[in-house]
């Protein structure tokens, strides 16, 4: 049987780098109603309106 991805967890960074297989319980993505993985990479989080450089390390 084939592993069911959340949507949000295929946009996201630690996931696109195998980091991350989108199987955490605690892992922000999965509870994000917005496209987390472009509030990743701008470091604005489009639901709070907040940054969020504390929370996320991208290389």
């Amino acid at each position: 049987m084939k592993k069911i991805i959340n949507s949000n967890c295929k946009r996201c960074p630690d996931f696109e780098k195998k980091n991350c297989m989108g199987d955490l319980s605690d892992c922000l993505c999965r509870f994000c109603p917005r496209n987390i993985g472009l509030c990743i990479r701008v470091r604005w989080c489009r639901e709070t309106e907040s940054p969020m450089d504390n929370l996320c390390e991208i290389e």
